[in-house]
């Protein structure tokens, strides 16, 4: 059993959110193939929701072509939106519940309790424009001094994916400083 002093989640950067989830408790760690293809779509996920989440430049151009591309980019993200409504009522997604996430770690509130010392198999939808989740591995561990019941250590990923990853908490994580300064 490994018992946190402090809830280390909330002495970093990190993400909070109510975000679908789905934990699974596995008897061994995937294989390396295996594993490369989790970190493959994981990579493709976390690069997708970067494009969804670029903030348009404010260039004052007013030209044609500038403004052709605005009508293009809005229809773009209007289909977008349909089509990820059309697949979230194709496919039940998980309850959303409330989460943290940093780089080392995962937390969420849930009834359900995860074994103690467990390998978990993590499912977290992190977009709702982009209903794929990323594939996550840990070993589950106690905090007594946390509002959420269930903590899992992640396990290393790869470099570019650990990476992607982290720059997509430190955007949420300023843009809820940034909402939370201006009263939002």
């Amino acid at each position: 059993m490994i018992e946190t002093e402090k809830d280390s989640l909330g002495e970093s950067i990190y993400y909070e959110d109510a975000r679908p989830i789905k934990c699974t408790v596995i008897e061994a760690e995937p294989e390396a193939m295996q594993r490369f293809r989790y970190e493959t779509m994981n990579d493709d996920v976390l690069t997708v929701i970067a494009s969804l989440d670029e903030m348009p430049l404010d260039n004052n151009d007013e030209s044609l072509n500038s403004a052709d591309l605005q009508r293009i980019e809005y229809k773009l993200n209007l289909t977008l939106e349909l089509v990820s409504q059309l697949f979230a009522q194709q496919f039940s997604l998980p309850e959303p519940v409330d989460l943290r996430l940093n780089a080392e770690r995962l937390a969420w509130k849930s009834e359900v309790l995860q074994p103690e010392n467990a390998l978990v198999s993590i499912s977290l939808y992190l977009n709702d424009r982009y209903p794929k989740p990323i594939q996550l591995f840990g070993h589950t561990v106690t905090s007594t001094e946390s509002e959420f019941q269930n903590h899992v250590i992640l396990l290393p990923m790869k470099l570019a994916v650990q990476d992607k990853l982290d720059k997509f908490i430190f955007r949420q994580h300023r843009r809820f400083i940034a909402h939370r300064r201006r009263g939002i």
